[in-house]
């Protein structure tokens, strides 16, 4: 079997909804013959954030799931502690500032991972666009596709009323995502729609 690396803000038994779909990918990938690990982001338990409430069964076992901690402390701490540079980087690579600083630490983990493991294909899952510059990161590294699985676009709520400050954090957001999308090996989505905005 080839292994797969997911890439996923957040994944059972975590309850947020976005997990959802990277377990579903996970549960079922295995009878296609591939082997699938999972990379996400793991709130401790003393943050107001933790959950372990979605129970999902015939997901991969937690040897082969790397939750990485990381709380609201640490970006908050991240953000109390940023240089002007630091700003300037945030603005124009939004992804590292949403949340703040979780990208820097995922890059070092992903790092320790990949020099243990050798993946064949990796998919990074959308909302949270860390996930995609990450995935991009180790494809570099490891020469292999590099395949982004968008469940949501920020063009899906145009009707939303937004301030400026929004209207231009979703601009850079927009930007950044379609810098990548042309560097990605395969796209997948989850309907018609966001395949014509794509």
């Amino acid at each position: 079997m080839k292994r797969i690396l997911l890439i996923c803000s957040t994944f059972p038994p975590h309850k947020y909804v976005g997990g959802l779909r990277p377990a579903m990918f996970s549960k079922y990938l295995k009878y296609y013959g591939w082997d699938p690990y999972i990379l996400t982001r793991q709130y401790p338990q003393e943050d107001p954030k933790y959950s372990q409430e979605m129970k999902i069964y015939g997901i991969p076992s937690e040897d082969k799931i790397f939750r990485i901690i990381y709380s609201s402390y640490n970006e908050r701490e991240y953000i109390e502690n940023r240089s002007l540079m630091g700003i300037v980087h945030d603005f124009l690579k939004p992804e590292y500032s949403n949340p703040p600083g979780l990208l820097s630490v995922m890059i070092k983990n992903a790092q320790k991972i990949i020099n243990n493991i050798k993946f064949d294909l990796v998919i990074s899952t959308v909302p949270d666009q860390w996930t995609i510059v990450l995935g991009h990161h180790i494809s570099n590294i490891l020469d292999i596709p590099f395949v982004i699985d968008f469940r949501d676009l920020e063009e899906q709520v145009s009707g939303m009323k937004r301030g400026i400050r929004q209207q231009l954090q979703v601009l850079r957001f927009i930007i950044r995502r379609n810098y990548f999308i042309k560097r990605a090996s395969m796209i997948i989505t989850v309907s018609k729609y966001h395949k014509d905005i794509l």
